[in-house]
Order: C-alpha cells, then structure tokens, then sequence
C-alpha cells in the first residue's frame, strides 16, 4: 500500500475508521471542487448520489481522485486577484494525487488535453491518432516508464506491470454486462457535447464548463486505448473520470433541463449500480 496511507493508519483504530476517514475526506474535497466550479449544488449532489456514489465506495483511491480533481479545479477557476498562487497550488495538487494509488499517473497525463478546445475538427484528429495511442499502451507503455525514470521504485514498477497485465482475470457474461453498463453513459455524455455546438462555443465567463467537459472527454480517450488488452485499467480510468462526469452531467441539466437524454443516463447508471450490487451478492453467495 502507497505510502501517504501510513498516517491515516496511525489514526485510525480499525478498518471501518481507516474506510471513513478515506471516504469522508474525499467527499469533502469533492464537494469542495464542485463549488470552486460554480456548480448548481442541489442538481450535483443528485447526480452523485445517483451516478458516483456506489463507485464511489470502490476503494482507497478515491481520495487521489477527490485531490487530483481539487488540483485541477485551481487550475481552470483559479482566484482572481492571485492566479499564478492558484496554479502552483493546482499542481501540488496534482503531484501529490500521485501518493495516493500508482494508476493516478495515468489519469493526470489527461489534464493538458483537458486545455484543448473540443470541437468536432478536434475529435476529427484525435481519432486519426487514436490507433498510434492504442499501439503504444499496449507495447511500450511500462518500458517509456522505466526509460524515462518516471518510476524509481522497482516495485511499484512492477507492481503497475502486473496490474496493466491482469487482462485476462475478466471474463463471462456477467463482467461485461456490467462493464458495458458503466461505461455507456460516459460514451452518451460525450456524444451530447459534440452534437450541440453551444458546449464549444461558451463565452468567457463560461469557460470553467467548457473545460470540465474536456477533461471527461480526454480522460475518456485516454481510457478507450486500453480496453481492447487492459480492461483493469481501463475500468479505473473511467472511474477516476467519474467527478468529471457527474460535473458534466450536471451542467447539461442545468443548461437544457432534465431532457431525455439526461433521463437516459441516470436511468443507465441506476440500473448499473442495481446490478453491480446484485451480482455481489450472487458472487458471494456462490461462493
């Protein structure tokens, strides 16, 4: 386990304490970003309890995500009066995300597309590259690491080698129903972006919007290279996409009103998370 966890572990008495502490500090940084972004707070939290909270729950990094998402909140909405205070902090942030899971490397590698404009010429060129991204997480991923020296610690090298390699672990029916389940309402979020001009066509004060569909739409991207062989990072990848997502959500709600196609997604997400908790219990029944 990441080192930035031996303090908490001082603290806590048990593992419930250890799970509360973890958990609780990580909503309250989200929610914490949601704010700095402006967010309709009522619509957010609805949309989190209904697309994030069960993922939510998924483990110990959600407390990198909840930093990282903080991090990058300073970084599109600094403070006015002291913006280069806010992009230092933005980036400390972000560095220190790292401690908390080995993964989170790969979701911070999105945040300078999260600065791109997203239009549809712009996803025109992304899919011409796509293929090269592919190849590239699927040969030489881990050896760009350890050449470059990115990862000093043999074991936690090896450690992220063994996990980008544990493809196979996930097979039958059951796991891709689920997997299926929850990344289509990433995909359908996305495709509203692109079909409205409006969501690139925001004006100034707007911005902070424009950016954070973004950052799902690179996050996203970054993701889809690994599902063909790294189906295991591909799931953690969209998961730590999941603030960016609820944001997102949010805000369509806010601009065009509870339309069907936000109708669409919460009701895919509700049926996801129904069937992820069902499935647990079949497995552990199973067993």
């Amino acid at each position: 386990i990441e080192k930035a966890y031996e303090p908490i572990f001082r603290i806590a008495t048990n593992y419930i304490v250890f799970r509360l502490i973890i958990w609780g500090g990580a909503l309250l940084i989200l929610l914490w970003a949601f704010h700095r972004l402006n967010l309709q707070m009522d619509i957010v939290l609805f949309v989190f309890l209904v697309l994030y909270l069960l993922r939510f729950s998924y483990g110990r990094v959600s407390l990198g995500v909840a930093i990282m998402f903080l991090g990058y909140s300073f970084l599109i909405n600094p403070f006015k009066p002291g913006k280069l205070v806010s992009f230092v902090i933005g980036l400390l942030l972000l560095f220190f995300s790292l401690s908390f899971h080995k993964t989170m490397l790969l979701a911070i590698i999105a945040i300078p597309l999260a600065f791109l404009k997203w239009n549809r010429s712009t996803l025109l060129f992304a899919m011409a590259f796509f293929p090269l991204l592919v190849f590239f997480v699927n040969t030489s991923l881990v050896e760009y690491i350890l050449a470059n020296n990115l990862i000093e610690d043999e074991q936690q090298l090896y450690a992220i080698n063994s996990y980008m390699s544990n493809y196979g672990k996930e097979s039958g029916w059951g796991i891709k129903l689920a997997n299926l389940l929850q990344a289509l309402p990433f995909y359908l979020c996305i495709l509203v972006y692109f079909r409205d001009k409006k969501y690139y066509h925001l004006n100034t004060s707007e911005k902070t919007v424009q950016r954070t569909f973004s950052l799902l739409i690179a996050m996203v991207f970054i993701a889809s290279a690994f599902v063909f062989r790294q189906a295991l990072v591909y799931r953690r990848l969209l998961y730590m996409t999941y603030p960016a997502f609820v944001a997102a959500i949010a805000e369509i709600w806010k601009i065009e009103g509870k339309t069907k196609w936000i109708n669409t997604v919460l009701t895919i997400s509700i049926v996801y998370q129904a069937y992820e908790l069902l499935y647990a219990i079949y497995c552990m029944s199973a067993r």
